[in-house]
């Protein structure tokens, strides 16, 4: 948890430059020129207790909130695993998977699969696993 890690850094020496995990605030960085675009991509260190060693010279995001990590990855997990359409022509990956691997009696390759066997093939076309 959030604090065993505080305690578990309690003796911890900081940089000059880095102030205490309890004290910190949001603050410019090299990184944070694209921040108010959205471009920006937040700093993984910046909110831990041990603070980020770069300081204001940082290629990442100082000024985002603490959190925002976390909730970008989930949002880009999410977005992977929502079914996403073909730009080439309109099919999803599950419906290449479909039409792939129809009966043969279908004019496909194979016995047909099961939406499990489906998934994962789809998965693997996408580079997914």
């Amino acid at each position: 948890s959030e604090a065993d890690d505080e305690d578990s850094f309690a003796g911890l020496v900081l940089k000059p430059h880095v102030v205490p995990l309890q004290n910190r605030q949001p603050e410019n960085s090299v990184g944070a020129i694209l921040h108010e675009s959205g471009g920006c991509k937040p700093c993984a260190w910046f909110w831990r207790p041990q603070g980020c060693i770069n300081g204001a010279e940082c290629r990442h995001c100082h000024l985002c909130p603490q959190g925002e990590v976390k909730m970008r990855r989930k949002q880009k997990v999410a977005s992977l695993r929502s079914p996403k359409e073909d730009e080439t022509d309109g099919l999803s990956p599950s419906s290449l998977v479909s039409t792939a691997y129809a009966s043969p009696a279908a004019g496909g390759q194979g016995p047909p699969l099961s939406p499990q066997s489906a998934k994962n093939v789809s998965l693997q076309l996408t580079g997914l696993v």
